[in-house]
């Protein structure tokens, strides 16, 4: 066996700054496939400013090593190990537009400086094609100014009702500063100092987006514990200044690729990144919003009947951190999907219910499998129980479902034009 030392610089606007990748190593030639027939598969990569090196055991012979960003893109790079020899190896992504896009590029919120050429804005208006419901394409002239403002509210009173008419959320808008601007994006980034200070203190923010007479409202995942470093991490909105596409993204090395591969449908390398971080994740849920993600990608990812360890992890949660939107419809859910008999129908419905109570899902995709679960129910001749209240709960879960961008990581929800 020899040693690969792979190093992988990328540009942050923050020092010290790793994130976690997945990437695969195949064997190419005769003496690769006979000693490492199935090469090596789901390696986690350390990529930043920090000059790290990432080490593997690999023995003779000619290998690919492919690492799948968050984004979607892919880097490829062969190389030669020869016996008793270390094989050292740059691997070289492509270039956030801005330094301090570093968080937005890696979630593929934006588009390469390569991928752009020599259009300067090119990046921006080419990142935001694929909007969703938020997207209305680039604007000729100079539009609307963009302006942010964070809203802490009492978290009873951010129902779904409510979150697509801020005015009932009754709470006093603080002016948000951009961050960063240039003449084609700002960014807007909400510090833990502003954020609730525990869980279940009982209130909860947003940030709300105006440009023009456009409104979009965006769920702040805070507080939020980066489980690397133990300290408190900013989530940070951006919105170019050409068009009302708005993008979010919380600043955690460790977990913001994890979640950016969930958004962008690359489960497998979410799943295991979630895996890397079980500890953390599931065991002394020092982030709850995070073991909900975590619990998003295993419930998507499932491919086998029968109990698994982390169905207890997700009931676990649901337990801990019951006020919770996200908590109660990710486990109700895994009942629907692992259902033996009709009490578990009936407390999955229960759960779904009770989640669309507490207010408006951080996630997207909670929002989502709690439109699917209660549609289920409502779709279903044959279940009668508690049908008016699944009627009611599915037409206030439909209105904020039209309105919701499903490409983004947390709910954001374009709330029309302002008078």
């Amino acid at each position: 066996m020899s040693e690969l030392h792979i190093r992988m610089p990328r540009e942050f606007d923050e020092e010290s700054v790793e994130v976690s990748l997945v990437g695969n190593v195949y064997s190419i030639d005769d003496d690769a496939k006979t000693a490492l027939p199935h090469g090596k598969r789901n390696i986690v990569i350390e990529a930043g400013n920090t000059g790290h090196q990432n080490t593997l055991s690999i023995p003779k012979g000619r290998y690919l090593l492919e690492i799948t960003m968050p984004s979607g893109q892919t880097i490829a790079q062969d190389f030669v190990m020869r016996d008793g020899e270390t094989t050292e190896i740059e691997v070289e992504g492509q270039s956030s537009p801005r330094e301090w896009l570093a968080y937005q590029h890696l979630a593929g919120n934006v588009s390469s400086l390569e991928e752009s050429g020599d259009d300067d804005e090119g990046w921006l208006t080419t990142a935001f094609a694929r909007g969703g419901a938020l997207d209305t394409g680039p604007t000729k002239g100079a539009g609307p100014k963009a302006k942010a403002y964070w809203l802490l509210v009492d978290a009873r009173k951010a129902t779904l009702e409510s979150s697509i008419a801020p005015k009932q959320l009754d709470a006093e808008p603080e002016d948000l500063q951009p961050t960063e601007m240039d003449p084609t994006a700002a960014t807007f980034r909400v510090s833990a100092e502003r954020a609730p200070e525990v869980w279940d203190d009982g209130k909860r923010g947003f940030v709300l987006v105006e440009a023009g007479k456009e409104s979009i409202l965006v769920a702040a995942p805070l507080p939020w514990e980066d489980i690397r470093s133990h300290r408190q991490a900013a989530f940070e909105v951006m919105t170019p200044k050409r068009s009302l596409a708005v993008s979010s993204m919380v600043r955690d090395s460790a977990l913001g690729p994890m979640l950016a591969y969930m958004a962008n449908g690359s489960l497998q390398p979410a799943l295991h990144l979630a895996a890397k971080a079980e500890d953390m994740l599931f065991h002394k849920i020092s982030n709850p919003l995070a073991a909900v993600g975590g619990a998003c990608i295993l419930l998507e990812t499932a491919t086998e009947s029968g109990r698994k360890n982390w169905h207890g992890w997700i009931e676990n949660l649901y337990r801990r951190k019951s006020h919770l939107p996200d908590s109660a419809i990710v486990y109700a859910t895994l009942l629907l999907n692992h259902q033996k008999e009709d009490a578990d129908v009936d407390k999955a419905l229960g759960l779904l219910l009770e989640g669309g109570a507490r207010g408006l899902p951080y996630y997207s995709r909670s929002l989502r499998l709690l439109l699917d679960g209660l549609t289920a129910f409502a779709s279903d001749p044959d279940f009668k129980r508690r049908r008016d209240e699944v009627t009611a709960m599915l037409h206030d879960v439909e209105r904020v479902a039209q309105r919701t961008n499903f490409r983004q990581i947390f709910t954001t929800i374009r709330l029309g034009r302002r008078r």
